[in-house]
């Protein structure tokens, strides 16, 4: 068991591919227990991370948007309410806000709760700015990403390159290939000249100033993150499904972290380490047995929706592919401080 806790403790979850494992849909001979159906209906529009892995990012976001929402009385599915992605994954770290490619949603909630920061709204500072390179046909790549991280490697003078001493020089060929960016020239300079680390850089970079402004930010209502299991005694199937089924039967959603890769292996590949939100549970059955199934909202976007089943498959499958990523804070939601979420049974038909 200590070599599974290790390999958790260690593990991102930065999964961008699209994967049919472990997401499995039911056959058509599974009909809905009438009645069964209960579907959290304060979600946020469904996101695409496009290639960038900021999967523990979106879910994050998404659960804060949800519980934002509800206290506040606001509808989430309008674009102004949107939080930015950018903005909420940068609490990866307690000490330096960046982009990492790569982290786990349990840390962006609890180091974010510390601050009490107001967020970056999405129109402020949209997802798409690092996602398409003026030019390109195909918006489904990180080429902004990757345009970027180019430009401060070509300043810091990796993979042997001499350094590139002239921001101005670096400031105009960003402006010249991502005109979409927000930042201005002097901040884009600023991230050169500031910045220590690339995933700095990436923040200062995309960021405008502007959009941290008290007129453009949203304030998040306070909230206590919880995560289970919490020891290593509850790390069963069982116990984590339970756990899903009551958290979703009283309409919280969950974040959980699985493993994308077929084999679902206890030493499941870094790379194919996933974090998605669930947003709704039921009953299935066929003629000889019945399954519980959630509705996944995966920031692998729309077209993954609807090619499974609108995000609607069977739970025990990813609390298998859970299990292989590890042992402790599978699963993570949010709620308000003090609040006890009530233990709720599936009512069985078989």
């Amino acid at each position: 068991m200590k070599k599974i806790f290790i390999t958790l403790t260690l593990m991102t979850f930065s999964q961008f591919s699209f994967a049919d494992n472990p997401y499995k849909v039911l056959d058509k001979s599974f009909k809905d227990t009438p009645g069964s159906v209960n579907e959290i209906m304060e979600s946020s529009p469904i996101k695409a991370q496009d290639g960038i892995g900021f999967c523990y990012g979106f879910t994050s976001t998404s659960l804060l948007e949800t519980f934002r929402c509800r206290e506040l009385g606001l509808d989430c599915s309008k674009p102004e309410e949107a939080l930015s992605t950018f903005d909420v994954t940068s609490y990866l770290k307690p000490k330096v806000q960046g982009l990492d490619e790569g982290g786990r949603a349990s840390l962006v909630l609890e180091n974010y709760k510390k601050t009490k920061s107001p967020i970056a709204r999405e129109q402020c500072i949209p997802f798409s700015t690092l996602v398409k390179q003026e030019g390109s046909a195909n918006v489904r790549e990180k080429k902004g990403m990757n345009y970027l991280t180019a430009k401060w490697n070509e300043y810091k003078g990796s993979n042997n390159k001499k350094p590139n001493d002239c921001i101005t020089c670096l400031v105009n060929d960003i402006r010249k290939n991502l005109s979409n960016l927000g930042t201005s020239n002097e901040e884009l300079a600023a991230a050169f000249a500031n910045a220590t680390l690339l995933e700095e850089f990436l923040y200062m970079a995309v960021l405008p100033k502007e959009c941290l402004e008290e007129s453009k930010t949203a304030k998040i209502p306070d909230f206590e993150v919880n995560s289970f299991p919490k020891k290593i005694t509850d790390a069963t199937p069982e116990a984590i499904q339970k756990k899903i089924e009551s958290l979703l039967l009283s309409n919280t959603p969950v974040e959980i972290g699985i493993c994308a890769d077929s084999g679902y292996t206890p030493n499941c590949a870094g790379g194919e380490g996933h974090s998605i939100a669930l947003y709704g549970i039921k009953e299935s059955c066929s003629s000889s047995e019945c399954k519980t199934v959630v509705k996944v909202k995966n920031s692998y976007g729309e077209s993954w929706q609807k090619k499974n089943n609108n995000g609607w498959v069977d739970l025990a499958e990813l609390v298998k592919s859970s299990l292989s990523v590890g042992d402790f804070k599978n699963v993570t939601w949010i709620n308000k401080p003090g609040a006890e979420i009530p233990d709720v049974e599936m009512k069985r038909s078989k």
